[in-house]
């Protein structure tokens, strides 16, 4: 195993061949091959029991004018937030204490917002996300996300 002067142990080099697996299928003459790629991880569920976890998700099947890699990006941290928001653990959160109490702030901004794109109101919601923002740390990435999915919404 060699040693880089920059990040410690090299465990691939950059001339390695793929971890490829190659097998026989014995009923049919065509081979299928294994490229040892980990498994994606799961999208959330639509089906939950988080009544704004449902929302927020909501918000992702209307209609945008998101397209293309910005669209996924953007998709990604909304998605990445509902995994929280269905875990109690929205971040932005720093000691357990406060955190329950930030969570539960955070998640009546969130109700609050939905219900105002749910009404047609799309620069109410937006300024909601854009107050948060500025009230709260730690919440960049998903809040500026969902301000995104907001303004481009197509009501």
């Amino acid at each position: 195993m060699a040693v880089s002067h920059q990040s410690g142990t090299i465990l691939h080099h950059w001339n390695d061949p793929p971890t490829t697996t190659f097998s026989k299928n014995k009923s049919a003459s065509s081979s299928t091959v294994s490229l040892g790629l980990p498994t994606p991880p799961l999208t959330p569920s639509i089906e939950t029991n988080d009544s704004l976890a449902r929302e927020l998700e909501h918000l992702l099947d209307m209609s945008t004018s998101l397209v293309g890699r910005n669209k996924e990006m953007i998709f990604t941290r909304v998605r990445g937030l509902i995994k929280s928001v269905e875990e109690r653990r929205i971040t932005g959160t720093s000691s357990p204490r406060v955190g329950m109490l930030i969570v539960d702030s955070q998640r009546g901004v969130l109700e609050e917002m939905v219900g105002d794109v749910q009404r047609g109101e799309k620069v109410v919601a937006r300024e909601r996300i854009v107050k948060l923002m500025s009230d709260e740390s730690g919440i960049a990435a998903w809040a500026t996300a969902l301000r995104m999915v907001i303004e481009n919404l197509s009501l």
